[in-house]
């Protein structure tokens, strides 16, 4: 294996009689009085037979197998039952009327942060919004025990969370776990009569969760054990599963729902580096599940599982991608399945659901390449259009319309096009900076004596 200029692997091209094929242009490297490689020539004539550009999913070994296998993204649609959708409602109106009510429309990016928290809990697990919700009214009894000093750490936090800005989902897992219980925790009324009202609103909501979740019939938790006896992980321990959550609670509950029946490992954003190095050796040594919050879904390489199950769809298109991306890897040897639990009976479940449609049909009429710039071709703030759908300013329907629906339209394949064909190379690469670059990634390297001790 050589090497360009820009550091780029070039891969022999078996389908060209061994020549190599790349992921971006290949340029060679002039060589220096001194024998180094110190500048690159704007342009450089690369025969079309020996250097090829193509994106990672047609690569091929040097025995003509595909580099990454073939993914199969699945969706599985539910409703929920009728208690559950009794309480989804009920917390859904509390979040876009009655809690907008009592606080007004003051510190408007604070309330929007905790009310979409308590949404997303709610849509992940009946034991996430029940947690939630207790820890919100024991939140309010304290407060009621001493209002001067409960408004004095009100507006500390106010003036923390809009330090952050929008960065909040750049943040690292369980920095924003901390500030999503601040918010939905520390962020009340004003008065003491607003806090009396949002726990007399807050105590019904709690008292029907408790009731929901202690009939054990939860739809989701179904829907996932049928896809667990599906796939046949009972009868096949070799097979391993690995299932996302957005969620500490809900990670908590999945664990204690499969560990009767397989060996669970867990990865979340509360356990240091040491942990989760650990949890991932168990997994692949010993573990048949995995289930992991967003803090596996990078750095972390699990091509020895090739099934996977988004339990909660996040948010952000892009997680998607690289949720598959610790199992659809160099190394996985089987083709990837991946399966996405919708609820279409929701408000942010129908928008979803019609998302994942799209890059379904995206997928199919642009090929699996697609999946990797999906996020930027959807073309809208998914973010903001699903808290739009949860506040009741616009329809699901017309939600679904700001993304062109679940068909591939003109607009939308076009600009995948672009992006894919610009992910592939770029026509300048200004040679100084990368080395610039590559000179500072190298200061910043931990030393191997870091990481042994």
């Amino acid at each position: 294996m050589r090497r360009g200029c820009a550091g780029v692997a070039l891969v022999p091209d078996v389908e060209h009689g061994g020549l190599p094929v790349i992921g971006q242009a290949a340029v060679q490297v002039e060589q220096d009085g001194s024998g180094h490689g110190d500048r690159c020539p704007r342009e450089t004539q690369v025969p079309p037979q020996q250097f090829r550009k193509v994106s990672k999913e047609i690569m091929r070994d040097m025995s003509g197998e595909l580099l990454f296998k073939k993914r199969h993204p699945r969706r599985i649609e539910y409703t929920l039952t009728a208690d559950e959708q009794q309480l989804y409602d009920a917390v859904t109106d509390f979040v876009a009327n009655k809690l907008r009510a009592i606080r007004g429309e003051q510190s408007r990016t604070t309330a929007s942060f905790a009310l979409t928290t308590m949404q997303r809990r709610t849509a992940s697990s009946t034991r996430a919004i029940r947690r939630t919700l207790e820890r919100r009214v024991a939140r309010i009894d304290k407060a009621l025990e001493d209002p001067a000093a409960y408004l004095r750490n009100r507006r500390d936090f106010q003036a923390s969370l809009a330090a952050n800005g929008g960065d909040l989902d750049d943040l690292d897992e369980g920095t924003r776990w901390q500030l999503e219980e601040e918010a939905v925790e520390e962020w009340l009324p004003d008065t003491v009569a607003e806090l009396e009202a949002e726990k007399a609103a807050l105590l019904p909501l709690l008292a029907l969760a408790q009731e929901v979740e202690a009939r054990r019939t939860e739809r989701k938790l179904t829907e996932l054990l049928d896809v667990v006896h599906n796939l046949g992980l009972k009868e096949d321990r070799r097979k391993q599963l690995l299932i996302f959550t957005e969620h500490k609670d809900t990670l908590d509950y999945l664990i204690e729902n499969l560990s009767a029946d397989f060996e669970v490992a867990q990865i979340h954003g509360q356990m240091k580096l040491a942990e989760r190095i650990e949890q991932e050796r168990y997994f692949r040594e010993t573990a048949q599940i995995m289930v992991a919050t967003e803090a596996a879904g990078e750095g972390i390489n699990l091509q020895f599982c090739h099934l996977m199950v988004n339990y909660d769809i996040p948010w952000n298109p892009n997680r998607l991608e690289q949720r598959m991306g610790r199992i659809h890897r160099i190394g996985q040897t089987d083709e990837v399945y991946i399966f996405n639990l919708v609820a279409t009976s929701t408000r942010e479940g129908y928008v979803l659901n019609v998302l994942l449609k799209k890059m379904e049909n995206m997928g199919i009429a642009l090929g699996d390449k697609v999946f990797d710039v999906v996020g930027q071709a959807i073309g809208t703030n998914l973010r903001e259009v699903l808290e739009a759908v949860i506040a009741g300013e616009i329809s699901q329907e017309a939600a679904a319309a700001t993304f062109g629906g679940e068909e591939v339209d003109p607009a939308t394949r076009a600009r995948a096009e672009e992006l894919l064909e610009n992910a592939l190379a770029r026509h300048h690469l200004d040679w100084e900076t990368e080395r610039d670059r590559a000179a500072r990634a190298e200061e910043r390297r931990l030393p191997p004596r870091y990481f042994g001790r």
